[in-house]
């Protein structure tokens, strides 16, 4: 299920002020994907956290969830700014600035998938 979320940033790397299908269409495979990986975890959590300490683990999880929001939303400002003015050819799809970003969320899900890959397909 969360391979599903790798492509999602493509759909505001595509886009332009005159096309915005493609983000549409990530509208809709969020709400297609993000709710099943979200589901995934809080089981992945239930199952793994002992039984009389569930309510200790949701709260560390929620803390860290939160935190690690937090730190990352920060970088990606600070990131934001650098890339302004940077350009990155992927072929011959030209990307600028802000959408930079977008393509490395992508290699880090696409990274993160293939580090717990073995994981992923044992949950199933």
């Amino acid at each position: 299920m969360c391979e599903g979320t790798i492509p999602l940033p493509l759909g505001w790397i595509l886009s332009t002020p005159d096309n915005i299908l493609p983000l549409w269409l990530t509208s809709i495979f969020s709400g297609v994907f993000w709710p099943g990986v979200n589901q995934g975890l809080g089981n992945l959590l239930m199952e793994r956290a002992p039984a009389a300490q569930r309510g200790v683990a949701v709260a560390i999880f929620s803390l860290l969830t939160g935190l690690g929001t937090l730190i990352a939303s920060l970088i990606d400002g600070a990131l934001g700014q650098v890339l302004t003015g940077t350009t990155l050819m992927l072929g011959s799809l030209a990307v600028h600035g802000l959408a930079v970003l977008f393509v490395i969320t992508m290699i880090g899900r696409i990274a993160m998938v293939g580090a717990f890959w073995r994981v992923l397909a044992g949950n199933r």
